[in-house]
């Protein structure tokens, strides 16, 4: 299976994990962020995924990195590479003791310190494997735990979730930089999101393409009408 899809994804765009014909790329938004550094912990099997959210948001939001773990060699997580000096870490784990991240809690914090930044800590990976986290990476422990506030279903329809109320790793980052950063912010991630979803599903022939958020470029509807994969829906003359 991993070979496999490593496979698949060399066939894809580096950064949006689309065909080619589909990328995304040219549309990314220009988000600056004031107070908040996005910092993604990714389990390596997920990082081999084409549905992989996490990655797309690191590719878009500026300052943000990458930390990798899972793997059999993988050194745990030190200080350094998970904390800025005179931001404060947040780490993204909904559960017992964690503070809603909501438009309360950030006045609140900005009445303690109007200049108050944060280091978003986003675990990426399975439920399980994101889970874990917290408890594997020592230099976790003590760092404060925040949630989603309540929210509508996710629109993530690539793979199937356990719990209804689940979102993906993107669309998590998205409500919270709402917060944090704006809602202007979060809408322009969840617009590009949208179509990530539309074209996935079309690529995959699940979804005609009127139905797809912001079209299918010349390119991919030339390349299906060549193909004929997946035959399923036909392009719209």
């Amino acid at each position: 299976m991993a070979s496999r899809l490593a496979e698949k994804l060399k066939t894809r765009c580096p950064r949006c994990r689309l065909r080619p014909t589909l990328c995304l790329c040219s549309e990314f938004p220009v988000i600056p962020l004031q107070r908040t550094e996005l910092c993604l912990v990714i389990h390596r099997q997920e990082g081999k995924s084409t549905t992989n959210t996490g990655l797309l948001a690191v590719e878009i939001l500026p300052g943000s990195r990458v930390l990798w773990r899972g793997g059999r060699e993988d050194p745990a997580l030190t200080s350094e590479q998970l904390f800025s000096p005179g931001l404060e870490p947040l780490l993204l784990f909904p559960g017992e003791g964690a503070e809603v991240v909501d438009s309360e809690w950030l006045a609140r914090e900005l009445h303690q310190e109007p200049k108050r930044r944060f280091t978003l800590i986003v675990p990426d990976g399975t439920w399980g494997q994101a889970s874990r986290v917290g408890r594997r990476e020592p230099a976790l422990a003590g760092v404060r735990r925040v949630t989603l506030a309540p929210g509508p279903l996710s629109e993530y329809r690539l793979r199937r979730e356990h719990d209804d109320a689940y979102v993906c790793t993107f669309e998590a980052i998205a409500r919270l930089l709402g917060v944090l950063e704006g809602p202007a912010a979060r809408a322009s991630l969840e617009e590009l999101f949208r179509k990530f979803v539309g074209r996935q599903l079309w690529g995959a022939g699940k979804l005609k393409e009127q139905d797809v958020p912001g079209g299918i470029p010349e390119a991919a509807l030339k390349e299906r009408a060549v193909s004929g994969y997946p035959s399923k829906w036909p392009t719209q003359s």
